[in-house]
């Protein structure tokens, strides 16, 4: 960050000299470089491109904000993550804001459209305030400078509850503080944060500094908003996933001209997967009409009948009767069988689930699958997708009993891949959430949340990241941001792997979706 920073002023300074007239895909301000917002600054006009500068080169960053220009930027972030459109707010032709007009602004303002559209997203949410509490009177009063507490109060509808449970107290408000709840969650989510005399001082207005500031970590945490989180049992994936399989020992054991014919049909498949269409100068080595050659084999009553109905069912083209017929012989074969690895297990299971409606046939399949493997993390494969079709048939019960049975075997999850361990969690927190039981889903994403900081080593991330960006008189400390803010931050500057990112995006949207959903 220090170099970053050294290459920017270098670079101000030369167009300042030289008096260069340049279009730049990044944009630069002359007067942010040592402030301690630069990093919001040029992040929230350059990534999002909330703000404009002057056109002397400046962002006046200790600048106040009116309330117009607040609205807009909000909108412009909000917008930009889609929630207007995913909540179908659209003020056009509605009638309903009539009555709500303010007589200082009309269509003709140039941040109507935006003020209105916060309105009425606002006024819809069903909360203690609305956006008339926010802004009272007939009067919207667009040029007047916003305060904290307004600022406070209209970024509070696009967040979730605070992740982190601590007390924080400000000198200059008490309980009896009309919208103190509403600014305690705000500071607990490291949005907006109190000065260092101890106080919040609600009527301070807001710098053009702290509003990019703002909108940097309300980004953040409107991810939280989408309803991406507790909503699937999650499962493991593998690079045998999109294998093509041959459903048993083709190369020792079976070696007749059918199973030739099979093998070779399998093997075509699979090579026109990956180069589409088939070089002609190896044409003569594949099969011309692979389908045909199973279709062909399955009238003949060919033997393997798992690995024969698993690519019919995808690539044969029948109706879905003749698929559910497939699926049950296929299903029926495999728990006959005992030559199927767990790979080939998975798949075939997989696959059954998405055309069979009979779920004991494909329980039947799940429990042999899982006396067939001695390694957790297959086992778990199982406990996964059993889970799943209990949690589509609500069988709540019956999809925890798994978890609860591996948990009471000791710390067996700690030799497991690290996303094996996530999902354990996620799909264990799942599975009380549906039960609407709210506060255990909490505590158990929690203590997987705890463990994955651990599994990733993100302290040492985060004290190398801190290392990196603290110089001079600026010095930053985690405590200053949000959990869900400091790993964006991570990840945007290479500290953290986009995969750990989502992991944790997985966790922390649903805590937060259990705490709201016990708060209401």
């Amino acid at each position: 960050m220090k170099n970053k920073t050294i290459v920017l002023a270098v670079i101000i300074l030369i167009l300042s000299i030289f008096n260069i007239n340049s279009v730049w895909a990044y944009t630069y301000f002359i007067d942010i470089f040592g402030h301690w917002a630069q990093n919001e600054i040029l992040w929230s006009s350059n990534e999002m491109e909330l703000f404009l500068g002057y056109e002397d080169g400046t962002f006046k960053p200790d600048n106040n904000i009116t309330r117009a220009e607040f609205a807009a930027i909000l909108y412009r972030a909000v917008n930009e993550k889609s929630i207007f459109m995913d909540n179908n707010i659209n003020i056009s032709n509605d009638k309903s804001l009539d009555s709500q007009d303010y007589s200082d602004i009309d269509e003709t303002f140039w941040a109507y459209k935006n003020i209105k559209t916060l309105q009425k997203y606002i006024d819809i949410q069903n909360k203690d305030i609305n956006f008339k509490d926010i802004f009272p009177g007939d009067r919207f009063y667009p040029n007047k400078f916003i305060t904290r507490e307004e600022a406070v109060l209209l970024s509070s509808f696009f967040t979730m509850p605070p992740l982190k449970k601590e007390a924080i107290e400000f000198k200059d408000l008490n309980y009896n503080y009309m919208y103190y709840d509403q600014i305690k969650d705000m500071a607990k989510n490291k949005i907006i944060l109190g000065y260092s005399n101890g106080n919040f001082m609600p009527k301070e207005k807001v710098t053009r500094a702290e509003a990019a500031t703002i909108m940097r970590r309300i980004v953040y945490e409107m991810d939280f908003l989408k309803d991406g989180f507790l909503n699937k049992i999650h499962l493991n994936t593998s690079i045998y996933d999109s294998k093509f399989m041959f459903f048993g020992d083709y190369f020792e054991t079976y070696t007749e001209r059918k199973d030739l014919l099979y093998k070779r049909a399998i093997s075509t498949l699979e090579y026109e997967s990956m180069v589409k269409v088939i070089p002609y100068e190896e044409r003569h080595l594949y099969d011309e009409e692979p389908i045909s050659t199973l279709k062909s084999l399955k009238e003949q009553d060919y033997w393997n009948i798992a690995g024969l109905n698993y690519y019919l069912l995808q690539y044969g083209g029948f109706d879905e009767k003749q698929n559910l017929k497939l699926a049950k012989e296929m299903i029926d074969d495999f728990i006959a069988r005992d030559d199927l690895n767990a790979n080939e297990s998975k798949l075939i299971l997989q696959l059954a689930i998405k055309h069979l409606d009979n779920k004991e046939l494909i329980i039947k399949g799940l429990d042999k699958w899982y006396n067939l493997v001695k390694d957790m993390e297959e086992k778990l494969d199982v406990v996964f997708l059993k889970s799943k079709i209990y949690m589509e048939n609500k069988k709540y019960q019956e999809a925890l009993k798994d978890y609860i049975d591996i948990e009471s075997q000791g710390d067996i999850l700690s030799e497991l891949d690290t996303d094996v361990i996530s999902n354990f969690y996620l799909n264990k927190g799942f599975i009380y959430y549906k039960q609407k039981k709210y506060k255990e889903c909490e505590n158990i994403l929690r203590n997987g949340l705890e463990r994955l900081k651990g599994e990733y080593n993100l302290n040492e991330k985060i004290n190398s990241y801190f290392s990196n960006v603290n110089n001079g008189s600026l010095k930053f400390n985690a405590n200053m941001y949000s959990f869900g803010t400091l790993i964006n931050i991570l990840y945007e500057e290479g500290f953290l792997p986009r995969e750990e990112l989502d992991t944790y995006k997985q966790f922390i949207g649903g805590i937060k979706k259990a705490m709201d959903s016990y708060k209401d």
